[in-house]
């Protein structure tokens, strides 16, 4: 009977061991397990960013004054008509080229036409008047008094032939000169008064670009200068142009100076009216270092970007090939490629091209072009130039 009591008693004992031993089992397991991974991250160090980098380039580039200014055209006018009447035809499209004289809207002159054939006929009646009293004259049978008279007679026949037809010829409207007419504000049949709007016509090639510069930079401008303009419509697209006039009077107002640089425009890519960044280039070049645009980083407190520099190892080696031949590698680089980031302050200088002209590094420098947010100074990076950096998080080992 009490060995059935001890039996009782000790199966939950044993119970109780074997739970005890499983828990132990796998705390252990995990134990172990987080102890491996506390020595991996201990042995991996800090995080490291990705970044695209690029090397300075030393280049050479003619100084240059920069200024904003407006496309023109050289010949632009609202066509209208100089008389009253109604549009009988219309000669032209919307947007059509045209030439200089060729008829765009013709007004009605049928009562100017019949206006014209009377003054014919009575021109015709006083030549022969005057025809017939110089004849007279000639032979003595009149007075010099009639000659006078029928004399001026048909001259004022020719005037009023004259006056007619220049009035029919104004009736005609036409093109002052070669260029691309807009938006026609006329219809067919449509009564017009002297003064009313026909089409706007508008020559685009060559245009002009005025512009307006300090007068501190008046030495330094002169004619047939090169000038470079880009616009917003086509970026990264570079249009070559020549200053060819120069206002003489600097304004005692604003104490700035009026220029204008003529541009082809064979292509029409430019219209009047268009917003343009002007760089007007000197005549000699200067070296320069330059980097990306978007490796420079503007603050308050001054211009800077961050320079890689290849993390050294406890021997004093270089984990890492030289910067140059990093930044050749098109972004191939491995995850062991570490770098270490340094923030280093420079003067900005004049652009071209997407590039800014720096001073405080040297050419070959390796310096952070995306993703220099996620930086600061002393920070560990890795370079990748074939990845979008706006999506790609911090990488860890």
């Amino acid at each position: 009977m009490t060995s059935a009591k001890t039996k009782r008693w000790l199966y939950p004992v044993f119970a109780f061991i074997g739970i005890f031993l499983v828990f132990a089992v796998f705390g252990g397991i995990k134990a172990f397990s987080i102890m491996g991974m506390i020595k991996a991250f201990a042995n991996a160090g800090p995080p490291k960013t990705t970044v695209s980098a690029a090397p300075a380039i030393q280049a050479e580039w003619r100084p240059a004054i920069q200024a904003i200014g407006t496309l023109t055209a050289i010949n632009g006018v609202n066509v209208s008509s100089e008389l009253a009447g109604k549009v009988i035809k219309i000669d032209f499209q919307s947007g059509d080229n045209v030439k200089q004289g060729q008829l765009l809207v013709q007004l009605d002159d049928s009562q100017e036409q019949a206006l014209l054939q009377q003054y014919r006929a009575q021109e015709k009646l006083d030549k022969s008047n005057f025809d017939r009293a110089l004849s007279l004259r000639k032979k003595n049978l009149n007075s010099k008094q009639d000659l006078d008279n029928a004399s001026a007679q048909y001259e004022m026949s020719r005037a009023q032939v004259a006056q007619e037809k220049a009035v029919i010829a104004k009736k005609a409207i036409t093109a002052p000169f070669t260029g691309v007419v807009g938006i026609r504000q006329v219809n067919l049949g449509q009564y017009v008064s002297a003064g009313t709007s026909i089409v706007n016509l508008e020559q685009l090639d060559p245009l002009y670009v005025t512009f307006t510069l300090p007068q501190a930079d008046v030495p330094r401008l002169h004619l047939k200068q090169d000038v470079e303009i880009h616009v917003d419509g086509y970026p990264g697209k570079t249009f070559k142009a020549k200053l060819t006039a120069i206002n003489p009077a600097v304004s005692d107002q604003s104490r700035t100076l009026q220029a204008q640089a003529t541009v082809p425009n064979t292509d029409q890519l430019l219209r009047p009216g268009m917003f343009a960044n002007l760089s007007v280039l000197s005549d000699n070049s200067n070296q320069v270092v330059a980097v990306p645009s978007t490796a420079i980083t503007y603050t308050l407190y001054g211009d800077s970007v961050y320079v890689l520099e290849p993390q050294k190892t406890p021997a004093g080696g270089s984990k890492t090939a030289s910067a140059a031949q990093t930044a050749d590698q098109g972004g191939k680089q491995s995850a062991q490629t570490v770098y270490t980031a340094k923030q280093v302050f420079i003067k900005v200088g004049q652009t071209h091209d997407g590039m800014v002209e720096v001073s405080g590094i040297k050419p070959g420098t390796l310096v952070v072009t995306a993703g220099q947010i996620k930086l600061h100074p002393g920070a560990l990076a890795v370079i990748n130039n074939s990845v979008d950096l706006s999506k790609v998080p911090e990488l860890t080992p």
